[in-house]
């Protein structure tokens, strides 16, 4: 049986493990870790697939670019308070979305336009 997904998760540098995530043995990623599966393909990334295959860049830039960026962004932006402080944003701040479609076969004809049809969605949903 084969399916189609999407999934939206939002993502910070650190990831704060709270007691109840413990005691459910869930575990959300941080970008880093987010990252090394989609790109670099690290093992201890990809233990939840068979065969990783090498990644497709549907639309965008490098991931890797990407991450380089966001790295900076995060270090040089600050949050002012109510109380007029500035300070730099925490680690465990969500900073990033990942937004991750599914399709359920093989990179054929209908596979092309879905893709097509999903970025431009994605474009007109979220810039």
């Amino acid at each position: 049986m084969s399916y189609q997904f999407a999934h939206i998760e939002m993502l910070s540098r650190k990831v704060l493990v709270k007691p109840s995530d413990k005691a459910t043995k869930s575990k959300k990623w941080n970008i880093k870790e987010t990252i090394d599966e989609a790109t670099r393909r690290n093992p201890d990334a990809c233990l939840h697939v068979e065969n990783p295959g090498k990644p497709v860049l549907v639309f965008g830039q490098d991931l890797e670019a990407l991450e380089r960026e966001h790295e900076q962004a995060c270090d040089g932006a600050v949050d002012v308070q109510k109380n007029g402080k500035s300070r730099k944003i925490r680690s465990t701040q969500n900073t990033m979305a990942c937004i991750v479609l599914s399709w359920p076969g093989e990179m054929d004809a209908d596979c092309k336009r879905w893709q097509a049809r999903s970025v431009k969605w994605l474009q007109d949903t979220y810039g």
